[in-house]
């Protein structure tokens, strides 16, 4: 990724187990060449119920 370039994205989270009640966090960050954090790009959180091997 070059300064000012557009970067998009796209996940999937699959239960592999189950059943999972409650809410979850996931964040993406920017690191430099030492793994530290340098800015936090984007993040949320999410309630979900689900059973073995669903989509969330």
């Amino acid at each position: 990724m070059v300064s000012n370039e557009e970067l998009f994205y796209s996940f999937e989270i699959h239960n592999l187990r189950g059943p999972a009640v409650g809410d979850f966090n996931w964040s993406i960050h920017l690191t430099d060449e030492n793994g530290v954090i340098v800015e936090e790009i984007d993040s949320s959180a999410m309630s979900t119920y689900s059973t073995y091997g669903q989509l969330v």
